[in-house]
This record gives C-alpha cells, sequence and structure tokens, in this order.
C-alpha cells in the first residue's frame, strides 16, 4: 500500500519527501490540498498543517518529522554516528534557509525581503562549502544531502546562478540532480510543482 503526500500542488515544503521517495523506491500517491483546503483536510493532520504524511494507520505532520520518517525508511540517515551527524546538521541548515525564503516571499517589500536573503544566504553557503569533502558531504546519500539539494533546486527556479561563487556546492549540486532516480524524476514529474517562491 502506498504512503500518501498531502500538500498544495507547488514546490516547496513537499519536495524533500517525494525525493526520498523516489531515490528509496517507496511507493507513493500525491494528495493535492487545492480545494480541500482547510477543510476536510486540515481536521485529517495531527496539527492541523501541511503537508502530512499517511503510512497504514499512521499519520504525521511536521515536514522534517516526515522526511525523517521516510528517511529512516529507506535507509538513508547515514552508516555512522559522524555520518548522522553531518546528514542531521545539514538538514537543519536547509530548514533555516528554507525560513528565510519563506520570510522573503511573505516579506511587505518583497524585493528588498530578497536582497536580505540573498545576503544572508552567501553566509549560508559559505559555511556549507566548508563541509564539503569533494563534491559530497556524506560518502553515501543521506537525508541531509537531499535536504541542501530540495533547497538549492527551489532557489534555481527564480536565481539560476546563485552557486556561481561557490563551485564545490555547483559540483555538488550536479552530483545529486544526475542520481538516475532524481533525474528521471524532474524529467517527467509525477507530481505538480509549481512554482511559489518568486521574487517578482
Amino acid at each position: 500500500m502506498p504512503v500518501s503526500i498531502t500538500y498544495f500542488g507547488i514546490k516547496a515544503r513537499n519536495l524533500l519527501p517525494i525525493l526520498i521517495c523516489e531515490v528509496g523506491g517507496v511507493e507513493y500517491e500525491f494528495v493535492n490540498a487545492a480545494g480541500q483546503w482547510p477543510e476536510p483536510l486540515k481536521s485529517q493532520s495531527p496539527f492541523g498543517q501541511l503537508p502530512f504524511l499517511v503510512d497504514g494507520d499512521l499519520r504525521i505532520g511536521q515536514s522534517l518529522a516526515i522526511a525523517r520518517y521516510l528517511a529512516r525508511k529507506v535507509g538513508i540517515l547515514g552508516d555512522s554516528d559522524a555520518e548522522y551527524g553531518q546528514s542531521e546538521q545539514i538538514t537543519q541548515e536547509m530548514e533555516d534557509i528554507y525560513m528565510g525564503i519563506a520570510k522573503a516571499q511573505n516579506s511587505p517589500d518583497k524585493a528588498a525581503g530578497y536582497a536580505e536573503f540573498f545576503q544572508k544566504l552567501n553566509i549560508h553557503l559559505t559555511n556549507l562549502q566548508k563541509l564539503l569533502k569533494g563534491d559530497r558531504f556524506t560518502s553515501k546519500l543521506t537525508l541531509g544531502e537531499l535536504a541542501i539539494f530540495s533547497i538549492f533546486n527551489i532557489i534555481a527556479d527564480f536565481k539560476p546562478d546563485f552557486l556561481g561563487g561557490h563551485p564545490q556546492l555547483q559540483s555538488f549540486y550536479n552530483s545529486i540532480g544526475s542520481i538516475p532516480q532524481i533525474k528521471a524524476f524532474f524529467e517527467n514529474p509525477k507530481v505538480p510543482l509549481n512554482q511559489y517562491f518568486k521574487i517578482e
């Protein structure tokens, strides 16, 4: 029985769990919340928020909890304590970057909000690049790597050259993007991934 992921048909907090399912071979279905939010879906969500995941009798809310649940299911939390720690810290770094984008998107002055976001993003990128070993953060694919790839993919939609000053991170992004399951997914998405975050 497939797991179900409920969210709107946009590229945002749904992207990471979908990519985990793709690389891990987890059968899933996407439930588009359009026209069903707030009700009847709000009352079905553990915390009255989106996204939420259903796996049999289990319902999970909170996007990072969903991601960690799926990552555990497919075995990409890290093969050692060190790899787990690395993966976890960059997963949380992804969340910080995501919240920065959300703040900019909802700013009364969107242009100023995004200008501030990109100033702070450069600090995030510099710190992330220091953690790379070659073009990877961990020796095998982990949740953290997929998390960073997913937020980079979202940013690339509205600023394709944002990694121009960080060539190692660009190599990382290209490396993850070339994983066959990920490449195939973006060539033929199974779910609607309309761009949500826009500078203009």
